[in-house]
C-alpha cells in the first residue's frame, strides 16, 4: 500500500506588530509649568494690553475732533458700542465668558468717552436704587458724577436743563417703580430721548434720557413711544400703518408702547399711524441688546 503524504499545514498568518505605546498628551501643559514662569508670561500679556490700552485713549482726542467737538450727551454713541461689543462677542466665541467681556469693554469705552467729555448722571426711581446705581456704573466707569435724585421728574428736569446729565430712571412699565413714564407726555419733556437700556446684557432695569435727537440703528432694534389712545385702537392703527409692537402701559388715555425693529421719529408709518387714530404718536427712544 502506497502512503499519501501529509499536506504541509499552512503557515498561520503573521499578526501585525503592535504599535509602540505613545503617551496622551495635554496641551498646554499648564500644570507642569512653573509659577514664575506663568507669572512671566501675565506679565508680557499685561504689559502688551497696557500699550493697546494707552493707543486706544490716544484717539480720544481725534474722535471728539471727528464728531465735530460735540460735548456732553452729544458725544455719546450707544448705537455703535452695541455694534463693536457684538462683534467681539462673535469673534471670541465659546472660549470667553461674554458678560465679562462687556464688563471690560464698557469699560474701556467709559475711559475713552470720559476723556472726550464730561458727563454726569442723575439716578432717582423708587425700587433697588443701589442695584440702579451698580448698573449705572458699570456703565459709565469711575470718571463721572453721581448724584441721587428723590423724584424722577427731578432727574428729568436736570437732562432737559443740561446737555451733560443723563438720567437713569427705572425702566418703564405697567406697574411697581415703573409707573413714573406718563409724565413723558407733557411738552417739557419731549427734548429727550432714551438712548440706552441697562444692563446691556439680560432683562432691562433702568433707561437713560438725555437732551438729544440722535437716533441709529444696529440691526436689532427695539422703538419706544408714547401715544393717546381713548378708544383702544392701539391694535388695528399698528396693523393699518404696517408696524408691529405691544402695549407696555396705560395711564388712562395715555400709552406706552414698544414697537419692534428701528423706528426713528421721521419714519413715515408714523403718520400713517396717527392718521388711522393714534393721537400723539411719538417716539420717546430707540434701543438695542448686546
Amino acid at each position: 500500500m502506497i502512503e499519501t503524504p501529509t499536506p504541509p499545514e499552512p503557515p498561520e498568518p503573521e499578526l501585525p506588530e503592535p504599535a509602540p505605546h505613545e503617551p496622551q498628551v495635554h496641551e498646554p501643559l499648564l500644570h507642569a509649568q512653573p509659577v514664575h514662569d506663568l507669572r512671566q508670561q501675565i506679565d508680557a500679556i499685561d504689559d502688551a494690553l497696557l500699550d493697546l490700552f494707552a493707543q486706544r485713549m490716544a484717539l480720544a482726542p481725534a474722535l471728539k475732533a471727528a464728531k465735530g467737538g460735540a460735548e456732553g450727551v452729544a458725544a455719546m454713541r450707544p448705537a455703535r458700542e452695541v455694534l463693536v461689543l457684538k462683534r467681539l462677542i462673535a469673534r471670541a466665541g465659546p472660549a470667553l465668558d461674554a458678560n465679562h467681556l462687556v464688563d471690560v469693554w464698557r469699560q474701556i469705552m467709559a475711559a475713552s468717552l470720559n476723556a472726550q467729555t464730561e458727563i454726569e448722571v442723575a439716578i432717582a426711581g423708587a425700587g433697588d436704587v443701589m442695584r440702579y446705581h451698580d448698573v449705572a456704573r458699570r456703565y459709565f466707569g469711575h470718571g463721572v458724577r453721581f448724584t441721587r435724585e428723590a423724584e424722577v421728574r427731578t432727574a428729568l428736569n436736570r437732562a432737559v436743563d443740561q446737555d451733560r446729565v443723563v438720567a437713569v430712571v427705572p425702566w418703564p412699565g405697567s406697574s411697581g417703580s415703573g409707573v413714573w413714564w406718563p409724565c413723558l407726555t407733557e411738552t417739557r419733556y419731549h427734548c429727550l430721548s432714551m438712548v440706552a437700556a441697562l444692563p446691556m446684557r439680560g432683562e432691562a432695569e433702568v433707561a437713560l434720557f438725555a437732551r438729544t435727537n440722535q437716533f441709529e440703528a444696529t440691526g436689532h432694534d427695539e422703538s419706544l413711544a408714547l401715544a393717546y389712545d381713548p378708544h383702544h385702537r392701539l391694535t388695528r392703527c399698528l396693523n393699518t400703518a404696517q408696524l408691529t409692537g405691544r402695549e407696555l402701559g396705560r395711564a388712562s388715555d395715555k400709552l406706552l408702547l414698544s414697537l419692534d425693529g428701528f423706528v426713528p421719529p421721521d419714519d413715515p408709518r408714523l403718520l400713517a399711524a396717527l392718521r388711522s387714530g393714534l393721537d400723539g404718536l411719538r417716539v420717546i427712544g430707540c434701543f438695542s441688546r448686546v
